[in-house]
């Protein structure tokens, strides 16, 4: 009885493990959940700046608005285990090799004629996930 506990509690616990990368929308500074890299879309130049930090790259366009680029990057390991087939071990076992996943995006942010982000643009696959 005492082991069931102890596996529940550990189980429990890593369940309080995950992380949420909630604070934000424009302006929050940095933590923001995932899709709240679009909650950006109207906010004002300065405040886009002020959360995600200087652009890698500002291009001005013959219509007067600006494009503010930032791109970002990183890897993510995923396996390493091993899996039960249908969840018992005497049916027999899998080994998941690891796998490392290069997650990257380049965000661009057009700020019009008023300072304020009138479109966004998403490349990679990672644009949604954990930002700047």
């Amino acid at each position: 009885m005492l082991r069931a506990a102890a596996i529940l509690a550990g189980a429990l616990g890593l369940g309080g493990c995950s992380s949420s990368l909630s604070d934000g929308g424009a302006g929050g500074g940095k933590g923001y959940a995932p899709a709240d890299i679009l909650s950006w879309q109207g906010a004002s130049a300065s405040a886009l700046q002020e959360g995600l930090g200087p652009p890698d790259e500002i291009y001005a366009l013959p219509s007067g608005e600006t494009i503010m680029a930032y791109r970002w990057n990183r890897t993510q390991t995923t396996g390493g285990y091993a899996v039960s087939m249908g969840g018992y071990s005497q049916l027999g076992t899998q080994y998941v090799p690891t796998e490392v996943v290069s997650i990257n995006c380049l965000a661009r942010f057009t700020i019009g004629a008023d300072q304020r982000v009138r479109d966004i643009d998403l490349q990679g696959n990672g644009c949604l996930a954990e930002h700047r």
